[in-house]
């Protein structure tokens, strides 16, 4: 019998690679559509939106709204595998207010402009849960994209695959204010900023990623502000140091005039 797998919220970027890529590559039952419809399915894959919220914390709400409606469509134990972008400590909190899921944090580092390709070539593959059985099921799914290159897998627990998805923003984030300064320096004393950063970008510890300065300068998209900020603000509430991150932050503003 096929393993059968329901992806909510395949209309958006992440949702919609995850179900394309599971639906053309892995020929395995999928569901979509109603909360009945995931009912039905063994694992489910939710990647609803987790927005910035008007004090740039991160609205968890969509997240906490699927799951309460899953589970109340609930008919069999369902592993339900979380790849939005959630704070530290969500998987801890979900399992215990539903103890009827095995719940997964799985992230995603997908692009906009290629979501299904990155999906499908992923550098990494991160698999958050404490369940050695569950990482197994879950890996197997991933198995097609862990045959096609270079691709590692990461069996951590829940919240340390929570953290490699905001640290892993955050540090490309300042990477990107790094490189608008850098090219702030290149323009003052005349050299060209092109030529230095593929100086830098060939030593293999740096690389070329997010080197680029936009037009607009430092970062917009639909990650990187939300995320920095959301972040910035979970580490103010567990009294953690961030003041990079919060550097970050800050300078973005100041230069796509935010603030």
């Amino acid at each position: 019998m096929k393993t059968k797998i329901g992806v909510i919220g395949h209309n958006g970027v992440v949702g919609g690679a995850i179900f394309k890529a599971l639906k053309a590559d892995y020929g395995l039952s999928l569901n979509e559509g109603s909360y009945t419809e995931m009912a039905k399915a063994d694992i489910v894959f939710v990647a609803a939106p987790t927005p910035q919220a008007e004090d740039t914390s991160v609205d968890m709400s969509i997240i906490n709204e699927v799951i309460s409606k899953l589970h109340e469509h609930q008919i069999k134990k369902q592993i339900v595998v979380i790849k939005s972008t959630v704070l530290p400590g969500t998987n801890a909190k979900l399992s215990e207010k539903y103890p009827s899921f095995d719940f997964v944090s799985s992230p995603e580092f997908l692009t906009e402009a290629n979501p299904l390709q990155d999906f499908l070539s992923p550098d990494r593959v991160v698999i958050g849960t404490d369940n050695e059985k569950i990482f197994s099921i879950i890996k197997k799914i991933y198995a097609p994209v862990l045959l096609s290159g270079n691709t590692t897998c990461i069996f951590c627990s829940p919240i340390e695959a929570e953290l490699i998805k905001y640290l892993a923003n955050s540090f490309l984030a300042m990477k990107v204010i790094f490189a608008n300064e850098a090219k702030g320096v290149c323009d003052l004393v005349g050299a060209d900023y092109g030529t230095v950063r593929l100086g830098m970008a060939l030593d293999s510890r740096i690389g070329f990623s997010h080197l680029k300065v936009s037009k607009e300068g430092g970062f917009g998209g639909m990650c990187f502000p939300k995320d920095t900020s959301g972040f910035l603000s979970f580490s103010r509430t567990i009294g953690a140091d961030c003041s990079l991150i919060e550097a970050t932050v800050k300078k973005n503003r100041k230069i796509r005039n935010a603030d």
